[in-house]
């Protein structure tokens, strides 16, 4: 199990998603006697992503400022960008 949890490191959220869900299920069997213990309970999420990566103002000027032209990083996080 921690196999598929490590496989999903790119995906914070769906690694954090998968996780819980499995134990709930498992929990579910404890608590209804089919199995006795949860196999869940020990496994750890992988080390953080690093998030978004920061445009550089040559980037912003290249790509334009809208994330579709730009996708692989966020011009709002850039230096004098908005929201």
């Amino acid at each position: 199990m921690q196999r598929i949890v490590n496989a999903k490191a790119a995906t914070p959220f769906a690694q954090r998603n998968f996780l819980a869900t499995v134990r709930a299920m498992f929990e579910w069997g404890v608590n209804e006697g089919r199995m006795p213990e949860n196999p869940a309970l020990g496994e750890r999420l992988s080390a953080k992503s690093k998030g978004y990566k920061v445009c550089s103002e040559e980037e912003v000027i290249r790509n334009g400022p809208t994330p579709r032209a730009a996708p692989t990083c966020r011009p709002t996080a850039c230096a004098g960008g908005s929201p």
